[in-house]
């Protein structure tokens, strides 16, 4: 799952010279070797964008690992 949640526009002359969008990306799964916590960093890697692994947390009611990656392109 992934959202768009913010704006980091780069404003000059009362003008958005760049625009930038920031969001998070989530994986929620049961097993806590899942391939895609490896997979979805390199994806971030091969394109153009700052992100960082903001948390992961283990949700004791749901038994879920919760990955959560913030990104901005």
């Amino acid at each position: 799952m992934w959202a768009e949640d913010s704006a980091n526009d780069f404003i000059a002359d009362n003008k958005h010279i760049e625009i930038v969008m920031g969001g998070t990306i989530d994986l929620f799964t049961l097993d806590e070797n899942d391939p895609l916590m490896e997979e979805i960093p390199r994806a971030l890697n091969g394109i153009p964008c700052a992100w960082y692994l903001n948390s992961v947390q283990y949700e004791e009611d749901t038994k879920l690992v919760h990955c959560e990656w913030v990104f901005e392109v």
